[in-house]
């Protein structure tokens, strides 16, 4: 089971130019994922349920101690700061399950010290292509 937060969707003109697919069989599920209706949750094959809700970080209400990942993938805490502040933070550590795993982009220092202040464990791991590292936390 997948749940997604996008504030902002792109629209239908945007997404159906990106050409991230190569087979028919992953533009059918791209597409697939994309028609999705909001705000309940979709079967997209045997083993995959997605859930996508529009709305912001700040305004969801997330089930505590319910999630087993967080894909943290805000811009960056120069161009979206109230993302990264500490509440926010808070917000999602309460939603993770123990042993639950966080994961970013992002690897300012301010941010590993914040994970690790709500008790998460804190690495730094190889980034990408393109970026130089990445951040992974785990709740205990």
């Amino acid at each position: 089971m997948y749940y997604a937060l996008e504030a902002f969707p792109v629209s239908e003109e945007i997404w159906k130019s990106l050409n991230y697919t190569a087979t028919d069989s992953e533009v059918s599920k791209f597409r697939q994922m994309h028609n999705a209706p909001w705000q309940q949750w979709q079967p997209m094959d045997d083993s995959f349920t997605l859930f996508k809700e529009e709305t912001t970080l700040q305004v969801a209400a997330l089930p505590p101690n319910h999630f087993d990942l967080i894909y943290f993938d805000a811009f960056a805490p120069n161009k979206q700061p109230e993302m990264w502040e500490l509440p926010m933070l808070e917000k999602i550590v309460s939603a993770m399950k123990a042993q639950a795993v966080f994961v970013t982009y992002c690897a300012k220092g301010q941010l590993k010290r914040d994970l690790k202040s709500l008790g998460l464990v804190v690495e730094s791991l190889p980034g990408p292509p393109g970026k130089r590292e990445m951040v992974r936390a785990i709740k205990i």
